[in-house]
């Protein structure tokens, strides 16, 4: 398999995994994330464990042509302009956007997203599979 290929699985694999507990408990999922989230430092840490992935896509698109290379390419630069740009040097805001965001939906609305992402990250695992 190629990175590109391990790349896309990753990615589905993460989505898939991150968003599956959305499905089955809403909002104890959204209480995990706002403890998770909850001050300046836990905050500045996710960015800092995040930009890794963010920079391991940018590594595995590069080189490969492609819609796939390109979208996984151009996720890379957005996670690492979000965890570099804007989660360390400015948690405060971000976790103030995020409260906001992640406390306006209603359980429904989380379950049905949850499922959407599921769905979506096993069809990304499964391109991916394919490469």
């Amino acid at each position: 398999m190629s990175p590109l290929a391990w790349a896309l699985v990753l990615i589905g694999l993460l989505i898939a995994l991150s968003r599956g507990p959305l499905v089955f408990a809403p909002g104890a999922t959204r209480a995990l994330y706002f403890r998770l989230f909850e001050s300046d430092a836990r905050m500045r840490i996710f960015g800092l464990a995040m930009a890794p992935l963010g920079a391991a896509l940018v590594w595995a698109a590069a080189g490969e042509a492609g819609s796939a290379a390109a979208l996984v390419r151009g996720l890379g630069v957005l996670m690492l302009v979000l965890c570099l740009g804007v989660f360390v040097p400015f948690p405060g805001p971000a976790r103030r956007l995020a409260a906001k965001v992640w406390g306006g939906f209603g359980e429904t609305t989380m379950q049905v997203l949850g499922f959407a992402a599921v769905v979506f990250g096993i069809a990304l695992m499964a391109y991916g599979f394919s490469l």
